[in-house]
């Protein structure tokens, strides 16, 4: 059933509209960080006075590669709240994501205010202006307003430095086995942007992680770990420059689905847009300690867009990695792209990796193991539909990406589902969210779904509250629930409540171990300052049949 769905979406996707807008809607990359965990969602430290809006479309650039993707639901003016296309994916904080926005929310058109009769008779007699030393002769009518400003070439523009210092912590305890477990970060991240004054930009991520676990025996466990995510040097990122390369340890840019790289990326900028480039270097390994040298890669792709405005494009790569020196992961990347400000929206990505008969658990061929893709529709209304597919099975690989598996294991585990996504307005302040879908595994298969309705101004002009009711369904399981949340803006941020309760029913199990009700509450505070301070506090407490358990998570960070 899943895949005749899947098929049928993927004939969908084909024929999109491909309506690109040839440079009517001039859009702008704002780059953004995770600043805090939300369920099924993230809230990210930028907002309405950066030009984000309802609706958008955001990319997060996992560290350990590829993306995750997600849509603004609720907006402030320095924050937004972001829900995830897939609620089972893993952003941590910290993660950088990018939106594209239209300039025109950056520059705001002044309003024009018409003269009032009654002064205009009394206005005062003013000098005239002197005539007009530059005519714009060669500006022709309905082009844009600074189409003939020559643009600043590198060594012209000041150098820039930007960054953000941070810390969490997070605190959990529990009253099974007396257990407590904790989580302090410290993190930095520097971009010091035409510090020669060749357009080159230089970026620094780094974070100190401590882990500790207190158990009732002497099994105590304490670890210390420093993290270097990013220490590159890029050249070639500005207009003027063809070619881009960087060196160093990064998340690859040409398809960030290729994962960190600790090596060099070369890229180039074709004629009306296109790009291609390659990559060598090794991979970290994707753990606390990101330790480098085992894993060797090269990598290739093409990128290419329908016109310069980048609406629409297609990409596809080729990975080839090397592990301990003996040959190990062919893997093909595919990805079609179509966002435009409005209207239908489309994207499609694959991972497909090539099997040898060395590969016993696979055998020889190819397979698509890991795929996502979405068709959308979104109105000037802010009235969205759309339908969403993802596949998941475990590549044969040498890398140590996952725990060691048998061999049916790897040739049988896998996951789909296929989902319908529907928000409309019903009023000026109330909104209804409906998500249904069908999901089918190597053991069994079922439906999800999920009632959601959405308030603004409840209780007062700054409050806003969502009660949501949902389900899941499978052979042998079935949990149903209920949602609500309440908060409440104020100019420095917003407080805000959780409450989620649902009811896990096992079959298969001793009558007295068959039902597992869960509660869950969580209150918080967001807190963020026009100087750059952003501060969030989450309590949240769990209450099942005998057990309890309780999180403090505290969140601390300065942007500059």
């Amino acid at each position: 059933m899943i895949r005749i769905v899947a098929l049928v979406f993927a004939g969908v996707l084909a024929v999109a509209p491909l309506r690109a807008q040839q440079g009517s809607k001039e859009t702008q990359t704002v780059e953004l960080r995770v600043a805090s965990q939300r369920p099924r969602g993230v809230l990210v430290d930028r907002g309405s006075v950066d030009g984000l809006a309802v609706g958008d479309r955001v990319r997060f650039l996992r560290r350990t590669g590829g993306e995750a993707v997600g849509r603004v639901v609720e907006l402030g003016e320095r924050n937004a709240l972001v829900a995830l296309d897939d609620p089972n994916a893993q952003v941590e904080l910290g993660t950088r994501g990018e939106v594209r926005v239209p300039v025109s929310r950056l520059a705001p058109e002044v309003p024009r205010i018409a003269p009032n009769p009654e002064t205009a008779e009394t206005a005062p007699d003013l000098p005239e202006h002197p005539a007009w030393k530059n005519d714009d002769e060669a500006w022709q009518d309905g082009e844009p307003l600074l189409a003939h400003v020559v643009p600043l070439r590198p060594d012209e523009r000041a150098p820039s430095l930007s960054g953000r210092v941070w810390s969490s912590a997070d605190e959990i305890t529990s009253s099974e086995d007396d257990r407590t477990d904790g989580f302090e970060r410290l993190g930095m991240s520097l971009r010091a942007d035409n510090r020669f004054g060749r357009g080159e930009s230089i970026g620094v991520d780094l974070e100190l992680n401590a882990r500790r676990t207190d158990v009732p025996d002497n099994d105590d466990e304490s670890e210390t770990h420093l993290r270097i995510d990013r220490a590159s040097y890029a050249i070639g990122n500005s207009r003027f420059a063809v070619d881009r390369f960087e060196f160093g340890r990064f998340l690859q840019r040409g398809l960030p689905e290729f994962g960190v790289l600790d090596g060099v990326e070369w890229g180039r900028r074709l004629t009306g847009g296109d790009r291609v480039g390659a990559s060598v270097g090794y991979m970290p390994e994707p753990d606390q300690d990101f330790e480098s040298g085992h894993d060797f890669q090269a990598a290739a792709y093409y990128r290419w867009v329908f016109d310069e405005s980048e609406v629409f494009s297609a990409s596809a790569g080729v990975q080839k990695t090397i592990h301990h020196g003996d040959s190990d992961r062919d893997l093909a990347i595919a990805k079609v792209e179509y966002f435009p400000n409005d209207g239908w929206s489309a994207n499609l990505t694959t991972w497909i990796d090539y099997y040898t008969s060395g590969d016993q658990a696979k055998g020889p061929g190819v397979d698509i193991t890991q795929a996502y893709g979405r068709v959308a529709h979104r109105d000037d209304d802010g009235n969205s539909l759309g339908f969403v597919y993802t596949h998941l099975s475990i590549p044969e690989i040498d890398r140590n990406d996952v725990p060691q598996l048998t061999a049916a294991a790897l040739a049988d585990d896998r996951n789909d589902r296929f989902a319908a996504e529907w928000d409309r307005g019903l009023a000026e302040d109330l909104r209804l969210r409906v998500v249904a879908g069908l999901w089918s595994d190597e053991f069994e298969s079922g439906s999800d779904a999920e009632l959601a309705v959405r308030r603004s101004k409840l209780w007062s002009d700054a409050g806003r509250g969502e009660l949501s009711l949902f389900g899941t369904r499978g052979r042998f399981s079935r949990t149903y629930g209920a949602r609500a949340r309440y908060a409440r803006e104020d100019e420095f941020g917003a407080w805000t409540c959780d409450y989620e309760f649902a009811q896990n029913t096992i079959d298969e199990f001793a009558s007295d171990n068959n039902e597992l009700p869960q509660h869950r509450l969580r209150v918080g505070r967001d807190w963020h300052s026009s100087g750059g301070w952003s501060f969030a506090c989450d309590i949240e407490a769990w209450l099942w049949d005998q057990e309890t358990a309780f999180a403090l998570h505290l969140y601390l960070q300065r942007s500059f």
